[in-house]
């Protein structure tokens, strides 16, 4: 299966000719799916430029909100004999191409940003907390070693969910919010991706990992955006209340925690809600015990370097990197 595209081998004509011309053929091709004036003003026709040539994806159906590759032919056959100009030829491409004009490139653009980061920034020997069956994507020169509080097997019998899952190899056992059995300064760096919003304590976890790291080593976190998440009907957390949690101990507001994910992300009601908020304790169920946005998440990672900083202790922190990822938002902190 295929993307009908038109390539133009030439730059002569105006651009609305040649969006015309990819109307027409997405007509004849598809009548019952696409709607010839709206690939005419170019909603539905993703262009790509360089200096030679000028190509058109058509797509068809349009819809408001995602350009999706709907319109795709097995074949080279299409109806589109004595429809195109001369200086235009049609190709058959057997992946969709990519292009800035889609409104959800987000999966292949995501891992893009994740592995530019990681080319960037990693590098020597490190660790990666809890990466279950979505391991970070590491460049060749970093060497890296896996860190969860349980087994693989632990892993999927606690979580049905993940069983047909390939999860990854464990080399080591630890609680990843301290790390006891990794010596101080011996790491070039620690990743944590989607687990600090499983602590319960984010800026005692952040203390820890640090104290790891070697000097000018990284700590680098992915952290969700609610937004996309089961966590959308949740107040953010503020960072006031990581600072209580931090001095006085999560222990004061684990309950309230899982009550308002019994409420707001389980679903339940009255009664319920303590009744579903005892079963996650007494679980010990690892839930998103803080919540952030972007927006909050580049807020605690500044205020926590600050915070840090203010302790005058040898692990001091610098926030290097900041970058929404879509559905996530990706930070790098260097120790310095």
């Amino acid at each position: 299966m295929g993307t009908r595209r038109v390539i133009v081998k030439r730059l002569s004509g105006s651009t609305k000719m040649i969006q015309e011309a990819g109307a027409r053929v997405c007509a004849n091709v598809a009548p019952d799916r696409a709607r010839p004036e709206e690939l005419a003003c170019g909603r539905s026709i993703r262009a790509s430029r360089t200096p030679y040539r000028q190509s058109f994806c058509l797509l068809g159906p349009c819809h408001r909100h995602s350009l999706r590759t709907d319109l795709r032919l097995g074949s080279r056959s299409p109806r589109t004999s004595g429809i195109l100009p001369s200086s235009v030829t049609e190709t058959i491409d057997t992946k969709p191409p990519f292009s800035r004009l889609t409104t959800k490139p987000r999966a292949w653009l995501a891992g893009y940003r994740r592995r530019t980061l990681a080319r960037r920034w990693l590098r020597g020997d490190g660790i990666e907390i809890g990466a279950l069956h979505n391991p970070f994507p590491l460049p060749t020169r970093a060497r890296v070693r896996y860190v969860d509080l349980m087994s693989p097997a632990e892993n999927a019998s606690r979580h049905p969910e993940l069983a047909s899952r390939n999860l990854v190899s464990v080399d080591i056992l630890d609680d990843g919010e301290k790390l006891d059995s990794i010596p101080e300064d011996s790491l070039d760096f620690v990743i944590g991706s989607h687990f600090l919003e499983h602590t319960q304590n984010p800026i005692g976890t952040i203390r820890n990992h640090a104290r790891k790291l070697r000097k000018g080593g990284v700590l680098l976190y992915a952290l969700p955006d609610k937004r996309h998440t089961f966590d959308r009907m949740r107040a953010l957390t503020t960072f006031d209340h990581l600072v209580n949690d931090d001095r006085i101990g999560p222990e004061s507001s684990r309950w309230e925690h899982y009550r308002d994910f019994a409420e707001h992300v389980d679903g339940f009601e009255g009664d319920g809600i303590d009744d579903q908020a005892r079963k996650l304790q007494d679980d010990d169920n690892r839930i998103h015990f803080h919540v952030f946005d972007t927006e909050s998440a580049r807020t605690f990672f500044e205020r926590t370097t600050e915070l840090l900083d203010r302790e005058r202790t040898d692990t001091r922190l610098r926030l290097a990197k900041f970058r929404p990822n879509g559905s996530e938002c990706l930070a790098i902190l260097q120790r310095v």
